[in-house]
């Protein structure tokens, strides 16, 4: 009787009511529901952009599966058009190496009158060598000069028939100035010239010289090449991504009709694009190594054969990190490009 008494008209509310009414009216409670309210809006709304990815991604997933020999060629193509600006790039620095090898050996010779005794051929030596500019200098006198003629040159008995030693003694210094500072070598060369104890001066780096105009032009080529394959790579992604939208309007239609954005129908090709350019250039970082692996031993042989240790460069770390996220920019642009178009047209 006593329940049904206090929830009559006019009746005492109890104590608990009380309380309740009072928190839901204390302004200083207030802000704290905002803050749970904003707190669950924050989580609901994460929650869903995870759920939308997820279902792009999924729908990424069964698009590639259910057309697995378009999907094979355009990776195929994928992985052949980067991986041949790779190559290049890779022969490039082979190059690179293989030329800054034979800078550091860059010489100017010194071929001495043949009147020039050992002792004056020793004193200019030393001067030389006091040049900042001169990193070392080595002499080569005549006796030594006609030992090596006589076992490089395979004549020997004529040359033992000679009365006199008909070669001069030779200075080779070895310039301590970088290669690409072509003034400072050309005034070393007319400096040491310019001794009247030199007969004739020969330095061995024009040949370095036109490696390197070679291999910059080289490097503009491979960056032209590059240019051209990357817009290529676009080209094949937004066509396969455009002929996926067309196989899937329908879907499509529908999923706009109840409500679906632009941005929801365009996400699933955005993430089979991405997927096709990341796995084309995995294939590209393969065909790659593979392909420098395979040539290192036989270009180490060669090597040997000079008496040289040349080994090729292949994929580093960052080159491979650097193919990955341009397959993956690559495949992502090509599919934001397609899909746009498509939805255009819809609209």
């Amino acid at each position: 009787m006593s329940r049904k008494t206090n929830t009559r008209k006019g009746a005492t509310p109890s104590h608990h009511d009380t309380t309740r009414a009072t928190e839901g009216l204390n302004p200083a409670n207030q802000p704290k529901n905002k803050t749970n309210n904003k707190k669950t809006c924050a989580r609901s709304g994460f929650k869903e952009y995870q759920q939308h990815h997820h279902y792009a991604w999924q729908s990424a997933l069964i698009r590639v599966r259910h057309a697995p020999i378009a999907t094979l060629l355009t990776v195929i193509v994928i992985a052949i058009a980067l991986s041949l600006p790779a190559a290049l790039q890779i022969l490039i620095k082979n190059t690179a190496q293989f030329s800054h090898g034979w800078q550091n050996t860059m010489q100017i010779s010194l071929y001495l009158r043949l009147d020039i005794s050992d002792e004056i051929a020793l004193k200019l030596k030393q001067s030389i060598e006091q040049k900042p500019i001169v990193q070392k200098v080595d002499f080569i006198s005549k006796e030594k000069a006609l030992e090596e003629f006589k076992n490089h040159s395979g004549f020997a008995g004529a040359i033992a028939q000679l009365d006199d030693n008909p070669l001069p003694s030779v200075l080779v210094v070895t310039p301590n100035i970088p290669h690409q500072d072509t003034l400072e070598i050309q005034k070393l060369f007319k400096h040491l010239t310019a001794n009247p104890a030199v007969e004739t001066t020969q330095m061995d780096f024009e040949w370095v010289k036109r490696l390197m105009s070679i291999l910059a032009i080289i490097k503009q080529v491979v960056f032209l090449i590059t240019l051209f394959l990357i817009f290529s790579v676009i080209v094949v992604i937004g066509n396969t991504i455009r002929l996926m939208g067309q196989s899937y309007m329908q879907e499509i239609e529908i999923s706009k009709l109840v409500g679906a954005t632009d941005a929801f129908v365009r996400r699933p090709f955005l993430y089979t694009g991405s997927l096709y350019g990341f796995v084309g250039s995995i294939f590209a970082c393969l065909c790659v190594t593979g392909a420098v692996a395979w040539l290192n031993d036989p270009v180490h042989e060669l090597a040997t054969l000079y008496h040289n240790t040349f080994t090729l460069i292949n994929l580093s770390l960052s080159d491979i990190v650097t193919l990955l996220c341009l397959g993956v920019i690559l495949g992502f642009g090509g599919a934001w490009i397609a899909s746009n178009q498509f939805l255009k047209h819809m609209d």
